[in-house]
């Protein structure tokens, strides 16, 4: 059985056990049938057959390296401490393997400068934050100069996912060669169950009466998601009509700006934190909303807009980035601005609108199934790339 190692800038676990990156966790769970895998990464220790795991400290990292200004300096250095912290653990444990899989730019430059010539090297992005108008910039060539250098050290092939964010074009811009892009899109799980116990609790604990609206948004709580317009969409609302109600489904480090937005707002018992939930519950609580706000920068064509999709939701989110080559008009609100009166104002529309709202939960259901592949294909695909270049 083929060694593979994984180097990942990125915890396996995003949040919490159980409630990590779903691409992630599904495409270890097939390597690691197909490899004898070794995982380097921050984050709680993950297990997985034929597995070891090896914990890089990132807890200074993550405290600093999101400060405005004092974080872009810090992650200068960072990049040394983490190839240092890599290659001393790869020197302990004696790691020699046939493939490595690079996650995140970091990673791409650590594991290049060890691994040149000696394995297969595959860079591995869950899309990129970019602006394609303001790429060649002096403004961001300085404030990018040293991702864009870790993203320019190259390997054999890169996998990008398609998540509406252009990473291909990223890339292409960078440098990387074409023929070597994998432009791919994330799996989708068809078959779910919705827990109606927890449902009812969830009603009954929240004192959520019958006949509510029920607005979703899930993501990290980082500050690039936007959750605040969700939050600032509610509180109009609820001048408007009676119980309205904004579940917010994740965790991250925006959480108490966004509590504190809601208790400015007045609005605090509306709106619903639930923190990190697990893949097995996530399907509840799109069953229990009506609705489901998207209002990402860059783009909004990530895992939960397909999953809103496949649940019939009636989606409103920004037109941003790729997002309308997934989803079109005729299945979702989609917004050319992110003004919050154009947000309030197209909402209304499709709220007081029962025709279109069915028509847009329906189409939304029909266009998913038909643009993607089950989780198991998309993987396969992945682990066949992998063997063709390992030749």
């Amino acid at each position: 059985m083929k060694k593979m190692l994984v180097i990942s800038q990125l915890p396996i676990w995003d949040i919490q056990k159980n409630s990590g990156k779903e691409v992630m966790n599904r495409t270890f769970h097939a390597f690691s049938a197909v490899y004898d895998l070794e995982i380097i990464a921050p984050g709680a220790e993950v297990s997985f057959r034929n597995s070891k795991f090896y914990k890089v400290n990132n807890r200074i990292q993550k405290r600093l390296g999101t400060i405005k200004y004092l974080g872009h300096l810090y992650n200068y250095l960072y990049v040394i401490i983490f190839y240092l912290k890599v290659k001393r653990i790869i020197k302990k444990n004696n790691i020699k393997p046939d493939v490595v899989y690079l996650i995140g730019y970091w990673s791409s430059f650590v594991g290049y400068k060890i691994f040149k010539n000696s394995a297969v090297i595959v860079n591995r992005y869950y899309g990129v934050a970019w602006n394609e108008d303001k790429f060649n910039t002096i403004r961001e060539r300085l404030k990018f100069l040293i991702k864009n250098y870790c993203y320019k050290h190259f390997g054999d092939f890169a996998i990008m996912t398609n998540d509406g964010t252009k990473g291909d074009k990223f890339l292409e811009k960078i440098g990387y060669s074409k023929e070597k892009i994998f432009f791919l899109k994330n799996g989708i799980e068809t078959s779910f169950e919705v827990d109606h116990q927890l449902k009812t609790s969830f009603l009954e604990k929240h004192k959520i009466p019958e006949n509510s609206l029920l607005f979703l948004t899930v993501s990290r709580l980082a500050s690039w998601k936007r959750v605040e317009k969700a939050i600032l969409l509610i509180a109009e609302l609820n001048k408007i009509y009676e119980n309205v109600y904004l579940i917010i489904v994740g965790d991250g480090e925006e959480r108490h700006n966004l509590e504190n937005l809601a208790k400015k707002t007045g609005i605090d018992e509306n709106v619903i934190f639930t923190g990190a939930v697990s893949r097995e519950k996530l399907p509840t609580y799109y069953d229990l909303a009506e609705f489901f706000l998207s209002f990402y920068e860059f783009s909004n064509a990530g895992n939960p807009l397909f999953e809103a999709m496949l649940h019939g939701k009636c989606i409103i989110t920004l037109n941003n980035g790729d997002t309308g080559k997934f989803i079109d008009d005729q299945s979702a609100v989609l917004l050319d601005e992110e003004n919050q009166e154009t947000i309030l104002e197209r909402t209304l529309e499709i709220m007081n609108n029962s025709t279109r709202k069915k028509k847009i939960s329906q189409d939304a259901k029909k266009t998913l199934r038909k643009n993607f592949q089950s989780w198991n294909e998309r993987i396969n695909y992945e682990i066949d790339l992998i063997e063709k270049f390992s030749k």
